[in-house]
């Protein structure tokens, strides 16, 4: 890992004030508070709000051949959109932090990110048939890259495909309630601009408004607008994008945000409506359009949906096949997964060790925070 890493107070406190300098006064500061709240919660929140964290003390994979790579991956950022055929997709859900670096990287995140969302489930989840299972998987779409197209995927189409009506009673709950808030700031005009553009000629908006969602991209401007269309409601979010984290470490500038060529990478089969411009990225919501989360109620007797084994296998491989859209990256990263370091005891073992990091962080993080929370009364 990089040498001299900060204690986890100061790194948060350096990357906030890069945070703030890089969005000036569209700095969002009640949800830098929210984001504090959720990282004192548990191991799998904190892994998910602190990327940067995980780039200073990630082990150095400098020897590893290089790609375009998610970066920011974890259990939770995947989910289903439908494509320019209507067709429902399943992969990558965003790719703010994407970047180019070593190809371990992703895989190793996703193995760590497994093991925590298994411990805040009461999950069993062993690591060595975990990391076998990723890292066959992972090698099976650096292979034979493509998107994950359910129509050609029954079994996982059947987990992935239906969403309950209470599911979609929830979508619009949320989005209805956050539109009924009373807006403490104005939309800036570049994001409604962004918003005007993002529905088909015809839409109406019906309501502008602020939107909090997610951990990792908290404190950035996000916004959401609801239209009316041909008869029913319609949705888009336009959020802020800024330069990958990985970018900020010594020796990965320069600073620069990847997400439209990750995006839409050889092997994808990108939502149309996803457009990133002038620094903002613009998508379609729908109930469609979704992340697959863990259930909101904590305690559920079954596995989370991210974290069963055909899931799991399915994110491994759209991560090879994003992983192979970089040139001269699928041949050199074959020839690693046939004789090189990074094996499937590499990763479990390693996966092992970051988990254990993220939970001394955040026990250390959530000391700070309970001890702020007792002086602020």
């Amino acid at each position: 890992m990089p040498r001299d890493v900060p204690e986890i107070v100061a790194s948060t406190e350096r990357f906030e004030r890069w945070l703030r300098a890089r969005l000036g006064r569209l700095a969002d500061e009640e949800d830098l508070v929210v984001k504090h709240r959720r990282m004192a919660d548990n191991p799998f929140a904190f892994l998910r709000a602190t990327y940067w964290r995980w780039c200073e003390t990630v082990p150095d994979l400098s020897g590893a051949p290089r790609t375009l790579a998610v970066g920011d991956v974890h259990v939770e950022n995947f989910g289903t959109w439908r494509d320019v055929e209507g067709r429902l997709v399943f992969g990558v859900n965003d790719f703010d932090e994407a970047a180019e670096m070593p190809w371990p990287h992703d895989l190793l995140r996703l193995a760590t990110s497994a093991l925590l969302g298994a411990e805040f489930a009461g999950v069993a989840l062993p690591a060595a048939p975990l990391a076998a299972t990723l890292r066959e998987a992972y090698a099976q779409g650096i292979a034979a890259p493509c998107p994950i197209i359910l129509d050609a995927a029954p079994v996982l189409r059947r987990r992935l495909e239906v969403v309950s009506e209470a599911a979609r009673a929830a979508f619009w709950a949320k989005e209805n309630a956050l539109a009924a808030k009373p807006q403490r700031v104005e939309v800036p005009p570049a994001f409604a601009a962004a918003l005007g553009a993002a529905f088909p000629p015809g839409a109406t908006i019906t309501a502008l408004y602020r939107r909090q969602a997610g951990l990792g991209a908290r404190g950035r401007p996000r916004f959401a607008a609801i239209a009316s269309f041909q008869g029913g409601s319609a949705v888009r979010e336009a959020k802020a994008m800024l330069p990958s984290a990985w970018t900020l470490l010594p020796g990965q500038g320069p600073e620069r945000n990847r997400t439209a060529a990750a995006a839409s990478g050889r092997y994808r089969s990108p939502d149309p409506w996803l457009v990133v411009a002038d620094g903002i990225a613009r998508r379609r919501l729908s109930p469609n359009n979704r992340k697959i989360e863990f259930p909101a109620d904590e305690g559920t007797a079954t596995t989370p949906l991210p974290l069963r084994p055909r899931v799991l296998r399915a994110m491994a491989r759209d991560l090879g096949a994003i992983h192979a859209a970089t040139d001269e990256a699928q041949a050199a990263i074959m020839a690693a997964l046939e004789d090189g370091p990074h094996d499937a005891a590499w990763l479990a073992r390693e996966a092992e060790a970051m988990a254990q990091r993220v939970r001394k962080d955040q026990r250390a993080f959530r000391r700070h925070w309970r001890a702020a929370q007792r002086e602020n009364g």
